[in-house]
C-alpha cells in the first residue's frame, strides 16, 4: 500500500512505502518551507510555513558566495540525517573541504534555554540561506531564529582569519562530508538508463562509500545560475529532514514553477533491500553543487544513485519549461 503525502504551499510531493518504520513528524515544525519571497531589508522578520522565522543583521564584510553556500549546505544535510526532534547545545561548524573552510558557522540557543531543537536549526538554516539568495547579499551577517514570535537562537555566518578555530571546524562529530572528486570508472557503464553514456561520472567521496553509498552524475542541458542550484537543494533537504533517515521513498520533487529549476528523484522498483531511503535523498542532493562547482559548471543534472552496487534511484535537476497540468494526480498515485 502506498501513501502518498502532498506537502502543501511548497508543493513538495513524496510518495513513501508504507511498509517502512514510521517516524513522528515533528511538533514544532511544519512540513512546508516557505519562500521568503518577501525579503526587502535587514530587519525582515522572515517566516516560513513551517513557523519559524529568521531576521537578518548584516555587520561586516562580504563573504565569497559559493563558499557560505555549500559550507551552509553540508551542514544543512548533516542535521538534516539526525533527528529532527533532537536538542542541540550549539553548533560551530566550517567545511573540511580547504575551498570553503574559511566560513564559520555558529548555531547557538538563546542565553535564556540551555539547548536549541534540531527543527530550529533545520529551518532556520534553511530561512537564512533563502534570505541571503532573496536579498543577493552574503555578508558576515547574524540571523535571530524566532518561532511564534520567540527568540529561539541565533545563527552567525563569518570569516575564519587563519586557523584561529584549529583544525577541527565544529565540536560535534567531525565527518569529512562533501570533499568530493569526480572519475568515470568502467563499472559505471550499464546496457540501460543514464550510464549507458559514456564517462557518467560518479561523485567520489569518503563518506559516501561508508555507506556503500554511489552517486552518478551528467551534467547536460541549459546553464544555470548558482540559486538556480542552491535554491532546490536547500528546499529539497530541510524537507527530507522531517523523515526518518531509514524511510522508503518512492518519488519526490520540489516545487513546480515555470521557469525555476526543481529538483525530483524516483525510486527503481526493488524486491529486495538495498532500497531507496531518505538519508540517500538528502546526500546525493547535497553533493549535487559540490560536483557542479569541481567541474567548473552549474546546469541541469542527471543522477543516478547505487547502494552496494545496486540502482535504486533516478533522479534530476532541471529547468521547468513547460506546464505539466497532471503532476499533482500522476504524483499522489504513483
Amino acid at each position: 500500500m502506498l501513501v502518498a503525502i502532498l506537502l502543501a504551499h511548497s508543493a513538495l510531493i513524496v510518495s513513501i512505502l508504507a511498509a517502512t518504520v514510521p517516524h513522528p513528524l515533528p511538533q514544532e515544525s511544519g512540513l512546508s518551507l516557505g519562500a521568503s519571497n518577501a525579503a526587502t531589508n535587514d530587519s525582515s522578520d522572515l517566516v516560513g510555513a513551517h513557523g519559524y522565522g529568521v531576521i537578518p543583521t548584516f555587520s561586516g564584510p562580504d563573504l565569497d558566495q559559493n563558499s557560505l553556500l555549500m559550507s551552509a549546505v553540508q551542514l544543512l544535510a548533516r542535521e538534516a540525517l539526525e533527528d529532527i526532534n533532537g536538542e542541540m547545545q550549539r553548533v560551530f561548524w566550517r567545511s573540511r573541504d580547504s575551498r570553503y573552510s574559511k566560513i564559520y558557522i555558529s548555531v547557538l540557543p538563546h542565553s535564556a534555554v540551555p539547548t536549541i531543537k534540531r527543527a530550529a536549526v533545520v529551518w532556520g538554516l534553511a530561512e537564512s540561506l533563502s534570505c541571503m539568495m532573496d536579498l543577493d547579499r552574503f555578508g558576515s551577517v547574524g540571523f535571530k531564529i524566532v518561532r511564534r514570535g520567540e527568540w529561539v537562537g541565533t545563527i552567525e555566518f563569518t570569516e575564519l582569519a587563519g586557523n584561529q578555530y584549529g583544525s577541527s571546524g565544529h565540536d560535534n562529530q567531525s565527518r569529512s562530508l562533501f570533499v568530493a572528486n569526480t572519475t568515470a570508472p568502467a563499472a559505471a557503464k550499464t546496457s540501460t538508463g543514464l550510464l549507458e553514456a559514456p564517462g557518467m561520472p560518479y561523485v567520489d567521496t569518503p563518506w559516501l562509500k561508508a555507506a556503500g553509498l554511489e552517486v552518478f552524475c551528467r551534467l547536460h542541458g541549459y546553464d544555470l545560475e548558482p540559486f538556480d542550484v542552491f535554491r532546490p537543494v536547500v528546499e529539497m533537504i530541510s524537507h527530507m529532514a522531517v523523515f526518518d533517515s531509514r524511510r522508503h521513498v518512492r518519488s519526490l520533487e520540489t516545487r513546480f514553477r515555470i521557469g525555476t529549476t526543481a529538483i525530483r528523484y524516483r525510486n527503481e522498483f526493488r524486491r529486495s533491500p538495498p532500497f531507496f531511503e531518505a538519508q540517500h535523498v538528502i546526500k546525493a542532493t547535497a553533493i549535487l553543487p559540490a560536483f557542479m562547482l569541481n567541474k567548473g559548471r552549474l546546469s541541469e543534472t542527471d543522477i543516478e544513485v547505487k547502494v552496494d552496487g545496486a540502482l535504486v534511484g533516478r533522479g534530476q535537476l532541471k529547468i521547468e519549461r513547460t506546464p505539466r497540468p497532471h503532476l499533482l494526480n500522476d504524483a499522489s498515485t504513483a
